[in-house]
């Protein structure tokens, strides 16, 4: 006897429902970055000057070219592994905090701008969220910290764009953000001033890194801005 349309119907429910039930949950951030020195490569291979512009995040997936490097992101640089701004099918991601990253190492003058002259943004389709100044949404929790905003090394001074630990914003129960399965994900910064690229702030001098005198940022290590979530991902049985 055939199965009858209803019944297919209710038999397919009850395995879809069966499948998000028993979905595998992790706990973790969604994470990626680009790398300014790329970006001002690009823009202005002479100067390093990255221009006022909008800068497009979780546009790049893992093992793929773009954000400013030449070569495919790695598992260390972002971990959306799905379609350029999406999360693959059978996936599913719930954000509980977020924040904004910069990395201790980055040259002092680049904290500082995207401290004081960058805004944020979450664009979802026709909306788009203002999340506002840079400077709102820190994140110093990961990597290298410090709980002095200066220190004397050997007569080098080495500088931080925190003075300790600060954790990611937490969002209140009830404006967490959802992403379902193959949503397109999409934050952007807003740069509105020109920025130099380099150790010093000034524009590239022609001199190589690794040569006396060069104010080049190490081209292997790059200049990377993270925007980092945290929260829940969700893995359907069937993905």
């Amino acid at each position: 006897m055939e199965i009858q349309l209803a019944e297919a119907a209710a038999g397919l429910n009850a395995f879809v429902k069966a499948s998000k039930a028993g979905a595998k949950v992790f706990y973790g951030p969604l994470y990626t970055c680009v790398d300014l020195e790329g970006l001002a490569l690009a823009a202005s291979p002479l100067a390093y000057t990255l221009p006022a512009s909008i800068i497009d995040f979780f546009q790049v997936s893992l093992g793929q070219v773009g954000a400013g490097f030449l070569r495919n992101l790695r598992l260390s640089e972002t971990n959306l592994d799905g379609a350029p701004g999406q999360l693959p099918a059978g996936y599913s991601y719930i954000a509980t905090s977020i924040g904004i990253w910069l990395p201790p190492q980055l040259p002092m003058h680049v904290k500082d701008f995207f401290t004081r002259h960058v805004s944020v943004q979450n664009e979802r389709h026709s909306h788009v969220w203002k999340m506002g100044a840079v400077q709102f949404w820190p994140c110093a929790e990961f990597g290298h910290q410090s709980l002095s905003a200066v220190s004397n090394i050997a007569n080098a001074v080495i500088q931080y764009g925190v003075n300790g630990r600060v954790g990611m914003r937490a969002l209140p129960r009830g404006a967490e953000l959802y992403f379902p399965a193959k949503e397109v994900i999409k934050f952007t910064m807003n740069t509105f001033e020109p920025l130099n690229v380099t150790t010093n702030g000034a524009v590239w001098n022609g001199i190589a890194f690794g040569a006396p005198g060069s104010n080049q940022i190490n081209p292997v290590d790059g200049c990377p801005i993270y925007i980092v979530m945290e929260g829940w991902r969700f893995e359907e049985l069937t993905a």
